[in-house]
């Protein structure tokens, strides 16, 4: 059985994927408007405390500084700071994909491969077979780190959705999903991005956000054990 603090942690955990998966994506105008008003900054605490995380207070209050700036200034210093930090030609001081940061991590030789790695295929694999997969698989690997939090946020809020129809059942179903994913991929590099994005002078509100990240990310890497019943 779930408790209601366990309900709220995995309630919490699918909302933090989901505004990862919105955060680390090629910024738009609505992630500067969210930044701008301050709304984006509560989402981060709120979602940080219902997982069941403490939130980082130095980085929400970087992220806190930008907040009242004007929207199109912000996001045009977004776009920069993005493209700096995760797409910079050559080689970006952070990968966006798990392929080639794990390649890059694990110190080896020559280019990584893209399109057809193993574990990009193995990711393209599972979000199939979930019914996830992004549209614009064909023109970006879908182990680009916001494909792979919309993943874990799709199969958490999916757990969640089930367990409050009372179906045990399905919910089984998405936690192991969720639980498989981030054994396979995840806990490979989620927090390893998030602290590499943190120490990255390029990186501005994005390096704010990975800081926020990094713990929750742990945490969940850790094998959903914060999440009670989660992990059985």
């Amino acid at each position: 059985m779930f408790s209601q603090d366990d309900m709220k942690r995995l309630v919490g955990a699918a909302d933090m994927f989901e505004l990862a998966s919105v955060v680390f994506a090629f910024p738009d105008k609505a992630v500067a408007e969210g930044l701008s008003s301050g709304a984006l900054q509560a989402d981060v605490r709120a979602c940080l405390q219902d997982a069941g995380v403490a939130p980082d207070e130095a980085c929400l209050r970087v992220l806190d500084g930008v907040r009242d700036c004007k929207p199109d200034e912000l996001f045009e210093e977004l776009r920069i700071a993005y493209s700096l930090t995760f797409l910079a030609p050559g080689k970006p001081p952070v990968y966006l994909y798990e392929s080639a940061f794990v390649h890059e991590a694990s110190g080896r030789t020559g280019v990584a491969t893209l399109f057809r790695s193993p574990s990009t295929l193995d990711v393209e694999r599972l979000m199939r077979e979930a019914e996830v997969l992004p549209a614009d698989y064909r023109t970006i690997p879908c182990d680009a780190m916001p494909s792979e939090c919309a993943y874990m946020a799709h199969a958490l809020g999916s757990a969640v959705a089930a367990l409050q129809r009372d179906s045990g059942d399905e919910a089984t179903v998405w936690l192991g999903r969720a639980a498989g994913f981030m054994r396979a991929h995840g806990a490979a590099w989620f927090a390893p991005f998030c602290d590499a994005a943190a120490h990255c002078g390029k990186s501005g509100v994005y390096g704010a956000f990975a800081r926020c990240m990094s713990p929750f990310m742990r945490q969940v890497g850790e094998g959903f054990s914060a999440f009670g019943e989660v992990s059985r």
